[in-house]
């Protein structure tokens, strides 16, 4: 695969500033989300990094703002600073978060911490279903609160989309399904898995990329079938 310069740059720079300040403090620097998975567009995707300190140099993070707007021009989403012990004692709490972040990341230097975590299934239904419950009354709200709007609809779908998307793929691994790499086919497998709409889910996806473009009231329908999709999976997990 042919790497991006423009991403390659900013990694580079980033850990450089990392190293420069941390010393031997800095346990590893981790790439995850789009970038990590090749799907870095340079025009709209931001940079998201997971980067592990000592517990010395966790003390320290207040630091790096003086790099935050170099960080920011070069798309680096703020960093995520944790220490191993904390992603250790946090797999019960948030596997769903450092699932996906195993599913898809690039050690860039250091330890890799997340190649032997492990993840208990009934701590990832729990909080799948506690996520599904959660975001499915922010769907409806946000819903609300759009007014019909066009643009607010879009954006509605857009923000929550990648959410739903995480979570499915926690539900994949419950299952013990392969997860595919790609959200179209994430987003296909779950519906074949848990009897939802796959067209309602793939439009969702294209909006989010731009690749299919409705009037407000497609939108709107859309958005409702959203829902009452969302709800049908929250019980379901529920049940399981």
């Amino acid at each position: 695969m042919k790497k991006n310069s423009k991403l390659e740059n900013a990694i580079e720079l980033f850990s450089r500033d990392l190293k420069l300040f941390f010393g031997d403090d800095l346990v590893s620097v981790i790439l995850t989300g789009s970038a990590a998975s090749g799907k870095f567009n340079s025009k709209f995707s931001d940079i998201n990094f997971l980067v592990i300190l000592s517990e010395s140099g966790i003390g320290k993070i207040g630091g790096v703002r003086k790099y935050l707007k170099k960080w920011v021009s070069k798309r680096i989403s703020l960093p995520l600073f944790l220490t191993e012990e904390y992603v250790n004692e946090s797999l019960d709490t948030f596997p769903i978060e450092f699932f996906n972040m195993k599913s898809g990341y690039r050690l860039i230097m250091g330890s890799d911490i997340l190649k032997n975590l492990d993840f208990e299934k009934d701590k990832m239904r729990l909080q799948c279903e506690r996520e599904l419950k959660g975001k499915l009354l922010q769907l409806r709200q946000g819903y609300i609160s759009t007014k019909g709007a066009k643009r607010a609809l879009e954006r509605l779908i857009r923000e929550s989309i990648v959410s739903f998307t995480s979570i499915f793929k926690a539900l994949l691994f419950m299952k013990g399904e392969d997860v595919p790499s790609s959200r179209d086919e994430i987003l296909e497998k779950a519906c074949d898995s848990f009897d939802l709409d796959t067209e309602i889910f793939i439009a969702l996806s294209q909006i989010r990329e731009g690749s299919l473009k409705l009037s407000g009231s497609e939108l709107d329908l859309l958005v409702v079938d959203y829902i009452a999709e969302i709800a049908q999976i929250s019980e379901i997990v529920d049940k399981m």
